[in-house]
């Protein structure tokens, strides 16, 4: 008995004597021709062919700077990384997860979730920004930046300072996820800004008022002596003083005369204002208008004495009962 089997991508399709060397569904015909008191035979049947595993060998050696992503990192030909947008991380050695892909896709199958791993380095100083320093309070504030990330001091870096041939030279050591050093340098004789060389001093202390001291003067004998030292005393009274603060002078007292009336005490003039002190920045164009203001004040001064003066030798006149005894004797 003669019989064949034959092999077919599909059902229908034409059946060869080739042997399948593919993954996938095949069928397999069987025949069995008809023979003498026999009918001849024949069957399709339905058989798979699986994808095999691949063979591949877990990459080593790989190498990722601190701050990048996996995507900067090559796994190799036929594995990929799961996550390439996560960061790789703090220095030292990590594994990540990725997939084979086997370059024949229809005869082998991927492998997934392999561990790869991964040494992360420091980061070179050269890439970090670090702030321009010309003076001591630019050295102060000192800032390190990794992108928009601020660096830390005593964890990222250290800053030691020396100074040597009139310059300060600050030499910044970095540590952890950085490597590398930074050099500032400024001159030793570089100060503060003016501005905050002037918030910085005290503030001078505010000029009190110093009381006027006037001599004590002996009474005097008769009235017209009585209106000269009030005169005298109120001259001295609104004098200007160079002082920082206005002063204030008591007023005089009523001073009795030989004839047993108290006398009204003179009315003080109007209070001087002190000339004002010459502010910094001021232009010595100024200087004659100070003078002229100085003149003037004077000029009313002597009017007011003038005034007063001629107002007490009249009330001495009116007042005086000595010349009214002498007139009424006369007559």
């Amino acid at each position: 008995m003669d019989s064949c089997s034959c092999s077919s991508a599909t059902a229908d399709g034409i059946f060869t004597e080739q042997v399948p060397d593919q993954a996938g569904t095949w069928y397999v015909k069987a025949v069995v021709p008809p023979t003498e008191g026999h009918a001849g035979l024949e069957a399709i049947t339905e058989f798979h062919i699986l994808k095999a595993q691949p063979d591949y060998t877990i990459p080593t050696g790989l190498t990722a700077v601190y701050g990048s992503t996996l995507a900067a990192v090559d796994p190799g030909t036929g594995f990929a990384w799961q996550t390439p947008d996560q960061k790789v991380g703090d220095v030292g050695t990590r594994t990540f997860a990725a997939d084979y892909h086997p370059e024949d896709q229809q005869n082998y199958t991927s492998v997934e979730g392999l561990a790869i791993p991964l040494q992360i380095t420091p980061k070179p100083a050269s890439q970090l920004w670090v702030s321009p320093v010309t003076n001591e309070q630019e050295a102060a504030g000192l800032t390190v930046k990794d992108g928009t990330e601020v660096l830390q001091q005593d964890k990222d870096y250290t800053v030691t300072r020396q100074e040597e041939n009139g310059r300060v030279v600050l030499t910044l050591t970095f540590r952890g996820n950085y490597e590398g050093t930074i050099l500032r340098d400024y001159s030793a004789a570089q100060t503060l800004p003016a501005a905050s060389a002037q918030r910085a001093a005290p503030a001078p202390p505010a000029a009190t008022a110093r009381p006027v001291q006037t001599s004590q003067s002996p009474a005097p004998e008769t009235a017209a002596a009585a209106e000269s030292q009030a005169v005298e005393n109120t001259i001295r009274q609104t004098a200007p003083r160079p002082t920082a603060a206005t002063q204030t002078t008591p007023a005089p007292t009523a001073t009795p005369s030989v004839t047993g009336e108290e006398l009204p005490a003179p009315t003080p003039g109007p209070a001087t204002p002190e000339p004002a002190q010459p502010e910094e920045g001021k232009t010595e164009s100024e200087a004659p208008a100070r003078t002229h203001t100085v003149w003037l004040w004077w000029l009313l001064l002597l009017l007011l004495v003038v005034l007063l003066a001629v107002l007490c030798l009249l009330r001495t006149r009116r007042e005086d009962p000595t010349d009214q005894e002498d007139t009424h004797t006369g007559s």
